[in-house]
């Protein structure tokens, strides 16, 4: 069995109790005792969040895009770079994107609903300086609420049933600070619906440069192919809206632009064609009160 249909089962049997998050850690221990695979788990971070940050300058450009199929990233700060700030990264996984924000200066909060995705996250590291903690999403610890400069939410909404993306998303924006920045990543759902495809071609300047109209080098690195790549359970293979059951259950932009709502606002939605898939990369803002 391969690990998209090991993780589907997992799901589909979680879903049946009501449990929308419990397959996680059955997956990681799982993965734990050699039992699957964790597919996406390319063992650094995820290239859109790479090449936000080498963009912005935050790491020294890289000279060359890595060959397909590869996962490589620029190379990170030095670790004594001054602090940027607090970042958090939601669903940190075995904690890639954590330890890559680190890096770049950022004092790093992980957390995870799965215990045993965090025990594996924090032992990858020996000495590592983010912070990794067991928390829910829906029910976040004191003190994380409006206490982050900077949030990464990558591919953890997609993987949570679509009756609970309102609540998710919510609770996502809840975390920024005040100035602070929201990163979103995701799988867009396929086919766009036409208002969405002009809203794309018809891009306001605020909001940057049309979506996947952008050289690779902007746009980031082209992504892995196939099932699992870089995302959530299935990425390669992942449904569209309406179709048959996930994970993953990708984003419309609707969905995507509907983080821009408590205090939010866009301050780009580009929406990337990579190897054959579509992506979402949104940046929000919350105004200093």
């Amino acid at each position: 069995m391969d690990a998209d249909e090991y993780i589907r089962g997992l799901a589909a049997q979680s879903l049946a109790w009501d449990d929308a998050v419990g397959w996680w850690d059955d997956l990681y221990v799982a993965a734990g005792a050699g039992l699957t695979a964790i597919p996406w788990d390319r063992g650094g971070p995820h290239r859109l969040l790479s090449a936000w940050a080498a963009e912005r300058g935050l790491v020294p450009p890289s000279g060359s895009q890595p060959p397909a199929g590869e996962d490589s990233a620029p190379a990170a700060a030095p670790a004594e770079a001054a602090s940027r700030g607090r970042a958090v990264v939601v669903g940190c996984g075995l904690g890639a994107d954590a330890e890559f924000l680190a890096g770049l200066g950022w004092a790093t909060t992980a957390f995870d609903v799965s215990p045993e995705a965090v025990r594996q996250a924090g032992a990858r590291v020996p000495g590592s300086r983010v912070e990794y903690r067991v928390a829910d999403l829906f029910a976040l610890p004191e003190g994380f609420v409006g206490a982050f400069d900077l949030v990464l939410e990558s591919m953890t909404v997609q993987a949570l049933p679509r009756s609970l993306r309102e609540r998710a998303i919510a609770a996502v924006r809840s975390l920024v600070a005040p100035g602070g920045t929201l990163l979103v990543i995701a799988f867009a759902a396929e086919p766009p619906d036409p208002a969405a495809t002009d809203a794309e071609r018809d891009r306001r300047p605020e909001n940057g440069p049309a979506a996947g109209s952008e050289p690779a080098a902007e746009g980031g690195p082209s992504a892995g192919s196939g099932p699992g790549a870089e995302g959530e359970p299935g990425a390669g293979s992942g449904p569209g809206v309406g179709s048959e059951p996930g994970p993953p259950w990708p984003l419309t932009q609707g969905d995507v632009a509907s983080f821009a709502a408590g205090g939010l606002v866009v301050r780009r939605i580009e929406r990337l064609d990579l190897d054959g898939m579509a992506r979402w990369r949104a940046e929000f803002v919350r105004a200093v009160s």
